[in-house]
């Protein structure tokens, strides 16, 4: 199965009154979570995961709390909370699954301290091919008097209770990143890609690969800010996911820092001021990214100058989002302040082709292996044609054969009215798809977009 995303044209040969347009996410939590301490920590970079719990018939929400008063407390805390619903949230006393000494907060988790090293922060995630002995793993920070970063790993294999392991260290040095991070497990190369900073402060995304969360190979920037952004911004953290037929899906929070020398105790560092927007990037390979359109994917509802993105959920017609923020510049924390808010996007719905009149796109050759050809998209109507490698029309496929479409959905089969799609199978046709006032997300069926000599080469050897 392969996905056309419009991200950019690079499968089309023709797009007319189109305009592409980067969709907000729609923000579903009522009210959004602050920690009941709220006087203690600020939920400003909370980076919230969530997973659901079956023995429990619960939704855990593992997230950090930004210490809000540093001459009072020099360390973040590691909190949970729970939901019935996965959207509206409520702390927990965690001393059924953490008990731990010197606790400060009734639902604080991980240690506070671990010999003469101190809390600093933490990030859970859950993973697909999950080892023998634990299915969650946490990457945490402790740090010294030194004020240097040291890596500590947790895992668990029930999600609730989380154990130190010293022969897991997912970053060698003092100088461990800090967050928020990423974990994919890459299929093609059968390793799991750890996207995260490639050093503490070192404001860019960079991509390392382990097999065993022991070894790591060492960490390659695959994304960074550049001449288009704002300008005095940094690529401050990301969430990557994957999409299938398509590649991987990066949702990256950009710093716009003040014009400023620096703002707190190290130099050139940038922290108070400024805002944080939310953008997207894209990768075939999840190695080598793209960015499109520039535009901010949180809505003004969600009432965030900075948002960060650390979560998803995915349902079965939509995704379901977690972002921490505020709604202050960036660096402040100002007593409830920082939040934890809900969002959704129809199933890739972030990026679409959008027309208020008559708008039409041909792709380019595509190598049709047979079954469904699907669309997402909503409209007052749409029509087909498949015509062959040049644009050639092919009786019983033309606009006028199809059956019309109005209405809006994420995963539309096209059909004709006297001909089946699959009687083309094998062959080198185009798609062209024609919509009156409404958005166009994607396409997907089993095929293969080609180049024009893979075209030329596929027609001398026929029918597959």
């Amino acid at each position: 199965m392969q996905k056309i995303l419009f991200f950019d044209d690079n499968s089309l040969s023709i797009k007319k009154n189109f305009k592409r347009k980067v969709k907000k996410f729609k923000l579903i939590s009522k009210t959004p979570y602050i920690d009941p301490s709220s006087e203690v920590v600020s939920l400003s970079w909370a980076y919230p995961s969530v997973f659901y719990i079956k023995k429990l018939k619960k939704y855990v929400v593992y997230y950090q709390g930004w210490s809000v008063n540093y001459q009072k407390m020099n360390h973040n805390l590691p909190l949970m909370a729970m939901s019935d619903d996965g959207i509206n949230f409520y702390a927990v006393a965690s001393e059924s699954y953490f008990s731990y000494p010197n606790k400060i907060l009734f639902n604080q988790t991980l240690p506070q301290d671990l010999d003469d090293l101190k809390y600093s922060e933490s990030q859970f995630f859950e993973l697909k091919n999950a080892f023998k002995d634990f299915k969650y793993i946490c990457l945490a920070l402790y740090k010294n008097k030194h004020n240097e970063h040291i890596a500590k790993t947790f895992i668990s294999d029930d999600g609730l209770i989380f154990r130190l392991d010293p022969n897991l260290v997912w970053h060698e040095g003092v100088d461990a990143p800090d967050y928020a991070m990423s974990i994919i497990y890459h299929k093609k190369y059968k390793k799991y890609a750890i996207y995260k900073r490639p050093a503490h402060t070192d404001r860019r995304i960079g991509l390392s690969f382990t097999k065993d969360f022991k070894n790591y190979t060492k960490p390659l920037v695959v994304l960074s800010t550049d001449g288009l952004d704002q300008g005095l911004s940094d690529m401050y953290s990301t969430y990557m996911m994957e999409s299938e037929g398509f590649g991987y899906i990066g949702f990256i929070s950009v710093y716009n820092t003040p014009n400023s020398l620096g703002t707190s105790s190290l130099p050139g560092h940038k922290f108070k001021g400024g805002n944080v927007v939310l953008q997207l990037a894209y990768s075939e390979d999840g190695i080598i990214f793209k960015r499109s359109l520039r535009d901010d994917l949180l809505p003004k509802e969600s009432n965030m100058m900075c948002g960060y993105l650390s979560y998803k959920i995915s349902l079965k017609d939509e995704d379901r989002y977690y972002i921490s923020g505020t709604d202050e510049p960036h660096g402040y924390t100002t007593p409830g302040h920082g939040k934890i808010s809900v969002f959704s996007m129809r199933k890739d719905g972030f990026m679409s082709l959008d027309t208020n009149k008559n708008g039409l796109i041909i792709t380019k050759p595509l190598l049709y292996e047979g079954g469904d050809l699907k669309v997402n998209l909503k409209a007052d109507y749409a029509f087909f044609s498949i015509k062959d490698a040049y644009g050639k029309l092919i009786q019983g496929y033309n606009f006028k054969d199809s059956v019309r479409f109005s209405g809006d959905d994420a995963s539309h089969v096209i059909k004709f009215k006297s001909k089946k799609i699959n009687e083309l199978k094998g062959q080198v046709l185009t798609l062209a798809v024609r919509l009156s006032k409404g958005s166009l997300y994607s396409i997907q069926g089993n095929f293969k977009v080609l180049t024009p000599h893979e075209a030329v080469d596929q027609l001398k050897k026929g029918d597959l």
